[in-house]
C-alpha cells in the first residue's frame, strides 16, 4: 500500500502518457461507435483506474462537450463523489472508498481477470446541491496491445433502488395490518360471547 492511499493504490500515469493511450484506443476500427451506442455509462480505465476513454452517454450526463475534460480521471473523480477528495490520491484512496462497490469491482476484475458486477451508491455535490447515484457497476478486463484496460459499465438503478425501499415497507405495512387482524380474530374465537365487546 502506498503512503497516500487508505485503500486502493493512488499511483496515476502524466497525462500526455493518457492522451497516447487515449489516441491507441481510437486506432481500433468500431471501437468509438460501439462504445457509444451502448445505452449505459462506459469508460475504459487503465492499470491506475484512471479514464481513458469515455462514451458518449458519459459526456452527456456529466454535462461535458470535450473528453479531454475528464480524460485521466478516476470514476468517482468524475461523477464528483465526496469521498474522491478526501485523500490526496484521489478515487479509490479514502478510507470510505473500502465500502465502494465501484473501486472493489474494478480491483477484483483487475485482480481475478474476470468480470465482476456489483453496486455502489455515490454521493456528489454537484452545482450546490447534495446527489446520490444507485449505480449497478460491470468492471470486465480486456488485454490489447500487451496492456491491461477495465471496461467499466454504469447502469443507474436509482428508480429500481426505490422502488425496492417502497415495496419493502408497503409489504411490512401489510403484514402488520394482517398481524393485527389475525390476533383480533382469535381474540373473537376465544371469547366464549363476542357481543360483550361491543362490536
Amino acid at each position: 500500500m502506498d503512503n497516500d492511499t487508505n485503500f486502493a493504490p493512488a499511483n496515476r500515469k502524466p497525462l500526455e502518457l493518457i492522451a497516447e493511450e487515449y489516441k491507441l484506443l481510437l486506432s481500433i476500427p468500431y471501437l468509438k461507435g460501439v462504445l457509444d451506442a451502448l445505452p449505459y455509462l462506459s469508460a475504459i480505465l487503465n492499470e491506475e483506474r484512471q479514464a481513458i476513454y469515455v462514451n458518449q452517454n458519459i459526456l452527456e450526463f456529466l454535462g461535458k462537450s470535450d473528453i479531454n475534460e475528464i480524460l485521466g480521471e478516476r470514476p468517482g473523480e468524475m461523477l464528483d463523489c465526496i469521498h474522491s477528495v478526501k485523500e490526496e490520491g484521489g478515487c479509490g484512496t479514502s478510507e470510505n472508498c473500502r465500502y465502494c462497490g465501484a473501486v472493489n469491482a474494478i480491483l477484483e476484475a483487475q485482480m481475478n481477470h474476470s468480470k465482476v458486477i456489483d453496486e455502489c451508491r455515490i454521493s456528489s455535490f454537484i452545482g450546490g446541491s447534495s446527489v446520490s447515484f444507485d449505480l449497478q457497476v460491470i468492471a470486465s478486463p480486456v488485454e490489447f496491445n500487451n496492456c491491461n484496460y477495465t471496461i467499466l459499465t454504469l447502469n443507474d438503478i436509482s428508480a429500481h433502488k426505490r422502488k425496492e425501499v417502497l415495496e419493502k415497507i408497503f409489504f411490512h405495512d401489510i403484514l402488520n395490518i394482517s398481524y393485527g387482524l389475525q390476533g383480533f380474530i382469535d381474540l373473537m374465537q376465544e371469547m366464549e360471547e363476542p357481543e360483550k365487546t361491543g362490536f
